[in-house]
């Protein structure tokens, strides 16, 4: 299976019957839409929904296929482009934002810059439907936890 490209929706299944929906974005991100179902949704539908998250896959799990491609759809304005993410150094424990627009795809952070950003990584497929499937059941996802600032790591010039 070729990688899916940008407008493509994926349908996710997440046990039980139940279905997940997502968007290629054109940053490669896949945006996933704040829906659960057991019934088959057309792409049309998931333009009127929330987004729950927006995250990069493994390329490998996006060949593969898990995930059928069951439209396409513009993406919206809004997440078109490549959202800021955080990373903390494994190190150091110094924080940054990073995006591809930055002079060197990154530049130092506050901790206040980076609440509420999405770590910059890449998830597994599974670990993606595991995180909706917790988002849906109203839990506290395992991977979000690991992946959440490690604050006693973060240098005291960053704690603003």
């Amino acid at each position: 299976m070729s990688r899916p490209k940008a407008g493509d929706i994926l349908q996710l299944d997440l046990g039980d019957g139940q279905k997940g929906y997502v968007q290629v974005s054109e940053a490669g991100l896949l945006i996933a839409f704040d829906v659960m179902t057991p019934a088959d949704l057309a792409p049309e539908v998931l333009k009127d929904l929330d987004v729950v998250f927006a995250v990069h896959v493994r390329d490998d799990d996006l060949h593969r296929e898990r995930w059928p491609v069951i439209g396409h759809m513009d993406v919206p304005g809004d997440l078109k482009g490549h959202p800021l993410m955080f990373r903390q150094d494994a190190s150091t424990g110094r924080l940054s934002i990073a995006h591809p627009g930055l002079p060197g795809g990154e530049k130092a952070a506050t901790l206040k810059e980076c609440i509420g950003l999405e770590r910059a990584t890449v998830w597994s497929a599974a670990a993606v439907e595991e995180r909706l499937r917790d988002h849906f059941a109203g839990r506290e996802n395992r991977w979000l936890q690991e992946l959440a600032i490690d604050l006693q790591r973060v240098p005291e010039d960053q704690l603003r």
